[in-house]
């Protein structure tokens, strides 16, 4: 029996010690702060809670900078003109070869029926060229057969005279009609030799006419399609500063000016001795007071290779996708640049914990809309958030808001926030 009772006894110690060292570990944790559960307060007190989650963390290092455009293109005209149209007012946004404006092409057109009409009458003379040439060779042609028919005659009325088939008189005839062909073949040889020599100049002049008006042609109809005035980028129209029937000359006169905004450059200006922690590509972060809680992300697109000597800073340029065209040129931004990242690590908002006198980590845990004190271990810190090593489990709500009025075990209102 007294057995029994020191086994029930030695039973009873276990748990009892158990509980003593929890109290004991309470009452250390609340004698460092003042925290602790005060009794009869039962008052309920809002905060706002964030639910604790896995995330990529990083450090930056920050400076203010301002937004400019990527690209500019002053849209401007080859040709004169009067303006039959413009088409674009400021703001709009264009695509690369939209049409911006017209030039009255009246002038041009009239122009062109000419010089087309100028060919027409230069292939004329060419052709006639041609043809005269084709005429006289088509005459010795002609003139050749017949001679040769003739010679062929008279050999058969020769044979024949000399069988006494026919007269002196009938052979006689047959000579002459032969010697007259003959004489009619060589006129038509030298008339084709002279008709070419001759028109060999003609033909020159005439294809220097037929190359003259095409030229003229091809020059109207370039301007003709010069006329259509297209936008030579995508982007979005800046400034507008003609209207449709003002003039226009070649070149000096800027009919309007596109800048391409789907992307930017946040220009920033670094402290030299930050120099050695950039580089091209590293990604970075641009945030803008206009555009509240959007963040938009880019590399870095260019350090400057010199120091301004007054400020002593150097120009990083950060090219940046421009969501839904958010970022104006010459708008104030943050820039951080990305240092280092830490990928897949618990934690929470800085806000959410809080430092003993004795230096300890604790957070408020909701559960059940009631506060419980709970000390945790903590890591790096990057850009407002803390790693949490221990103590936390993912999913747990933790108090970022109203922590001042609040003790341990207190019964509050919550309201969840996210944080990016």
């Amino acid at each position: 029996m007294e057995g029994e009772q020191k086994v029930n006894q030695r039973t009873l110690a276990k748990p009892l010690a158990t509980l003593i060292i929890a109290l004991v570990s309470i009452l250390a944790l609340a004698c460092g702060n003042s925290y602790a559960a005060t009794p009869g307060d039962t008052k309920r007190v809002p905060v706002k809670v964030f639910r604790v989650d896995r995330r990529d963390i990083s450090s930056t290092l920050s400076a203010m900078g301002t937004i400019n455009y990527l690209a500019k293109a002053d849209v401007s005209s080859e040709i004169d003109g009067i303006l039959s149209s413009v088409n674009v007012e400021e703001g709009d946004e264009v695509k690369k070869g939209q049409i911006i404006a017209l030039i009255d092409t009246t002038l041009l057109q009239a122009q062109l029926m000419t010089a087309q009409a100028s060919l027409e009458l230069a292939e004329i003379e060419l052709r006639k060229s041609e043809s005269d040439i084709r005429k006289s060779e088509y005459e010795i042609e002609r003139s050749k057969v017949f001679m040769e028919r003739l010679w062929d005659y008279f050999k058969t009325q020769e044979k024949l005279f000399k069988i006494g088939g026919i007269t002196q008189d009938d052979l006689n005839e047959a000579e002459m009609n032969y010697q007259r062909s003959l004489a009619e073949y060589k006129t038509a040889v030298e008339d084709l030799r002279s008709l070419k020599v001759k028109s060999s100049q003609g033909r020159i002049e005439a294809e220097a006419k037929v190359l003259k008006a095409k030229a003229a042609i091809d020059e109207i109809q370039a301007k003709i399609t010069k006329s259509i005035i297209r936008a030579p980028i995508s982007g979005v129209v800046s400034a507008k500063n003609k209207w449709t029937g003002e003039g226009i000359n070649p070149g000096d006169t800027v009919i309007a000016t596109i800048i391409k905004t789907d992307k930017v450059y946040a220009e920033a200006d670094l402290n030299e001795k930050n120099m050695g922690l950039v580089k091209l590509g590293q990604r970075a972060k641009v945030i803008a007071d206009a555009c509240p809680g959007v963040y938009f992300t880019g590399r870095i697109h260019m350090i400057s290779p010199t120091i301004d000597t007054d400020s002593r800073t150097v120009k990083v340029r950060v090219k940046v996708a421009n969501r839904r065209n958010l970022l104006k040129p010459g708008m104030f931004v943050r820039v951080n640049i990305i240092l280092d990242s830490l990928k897949d690590v618990v934690a929470v908002p800085r806000d959410a914990i809080i430092t003993t006198k004795d230096g300890q980590k604790i957070v408020f845990v909701i559960i059940d809309e009631v506060a419980f004190l709970r000390e945790v271990q903590t890591g790096l810190q990057r850009e407002g958030w803390v790693i949490v090593k221990k103590g936390l489990k993912l999913n747990e709500k933790v108090v970022v808001e109203g922590q001042e009025r609040l003790r341990d075990l207190a019964s509050v209102t919550s309201m969840e926030i996210s944080r990016k």
